[in-house]
């Protein structure tokens, strides 16, 4: 009896975990073109005459190695698989369509990527933003108030991010820039002695003084300090 049980709890296991790994079935797709599915729902707003949101879908190659290319094509496509193209006020494309379209699509982007990352490597070196630099100097130096971001040029983006080592770029500007922000930083925090204060002599004297001409009497004869009368000590 307890061998039957044992033969059962270990078929519903596996049963449960069959159940758990079994894959969506794929959506249908249709063989669609990027060409065809672009004439179709997109080209009417997006052609050389409206170029509506300044896109020309018409002057857009197929050239996946160039990088500003690609990521065209991927908003592109981004687009399309959110539902947000065409628009909800257009004719939709039915869904195998879609699907097609996005398949057709995908399958040279991913290639060209992958070809991509074999040739020159997942992430590109990149240099600190105006942000990381002012942060280091405020760690290096100790001063938490440092403000030098704003001598550096503004920083480029790629996907709404200002860390990406692709549109960190690196010139001779930069370079100054960067030199003129450690000077700004290092004159900031170390004693400022660029100009020495000019040498004054002023004189003491002993009768200015009323720690010594407190006990000075003084009477119609000797009215000044200097012929003033002390009194004997002692």
């Amino acid at each position: 009896m307890k061998r039957r049980f044992k033969s059962i709890a270990i078929l519903v296991l596996g049963l449960s975990t069959v159940w758990a790994v079994r894959p969506k079935p794929p959506v249908a797709t249709a063989a669609v073109s990027v060409q065809q599915f672009l004439e179709t729902n997109c080209f009417a707003c997006h052609d050389s005459r409206t170029k509506k949101g300044n896109l020309d879908l018409t002057a857009l190659k197929p050239d996946f190695t160039d990088a500003q290319t690609f990521a065209t094509w991927v908003k592109v496509h981004d687009r399309v698989q959110a539902g947000e193209m065409p628009p909800k006020s257009m004719p939709q494309p039915d869904a195998t369509t879609r699907a097609g379209f996005l398949k057709a699509l995908a399958e040279p982007m991913i290639a060209a990527d992958a070809a991509r990352i074999r040739r020159e490597g997942r992430a590109v070196l990149r240099r600190m933003n105006r942000y990381e630099y002012e942060n280091t100097l405020r760690d290096i130096l100790g001063a938490p108030w440092l403000q030098v971001k704003e001598l550096l040029p503004e920083d480029g983006e790629r996907y709404r991010f200002n860390k990406s080592g692709e549109a960190l770029g690196v010139s001779h500007v930069q370079i100054s820039r960067y030199l003129a922000a450690a000077e700004y930083a290092l004159r900031e925090v170390i004693a400022r002695a660029e100009k020495q204060p000019e040498a004054t002599t002023k004189r003491y004297y002993a009768r200015e003084q009323r720690a010594f001409t407190a006990h000075i009497e003084f009477s119609q004869f000797n009215t000044h300090t200097e012929r003033a009368t002390f009194p004997l000590i002692g």
